[in-house]
């Protein structure tokens, strides 16, 4: 999964089989979500995320955009910055 996914600066969003889990922004989007299966977010590992989608975005909307994806997929863990 990580091969795909690019050192960039992004938003993302970690998902489960039935629910948006958790949504995010980064600078790195391959070391976060490396971070996230090595368990840094209790809610999500408990969750059992079985997804993780991503879209490139430079670093002066990332925020912006993080708060419509939050808005709009509700995780059900706490979002924040990455």
């Amino acid at each position: 999964m990580l091969k795909h996914v690019p050192g960039a600066s992004g938003v993302y969003a970690v998902w489960n089989e039935n629910q948006c889990l958790y949504v995010g922004e980064t600078q790195d989007l391959q070391r976060r979500l490396l971070a996230h299966l090595q368990g840094d977010n209790e809610c999500i590992t408990r969750s059992r995320p079985t997804a993780f989608s991503f879209e490139p975005v430079p670093a002066g909307l990332r925020g912006t955009r993080q708060n419509a994806l939050i808005f709009q997929l509700r995780p059900v863990c706490a979002s924040a910055s990455g």
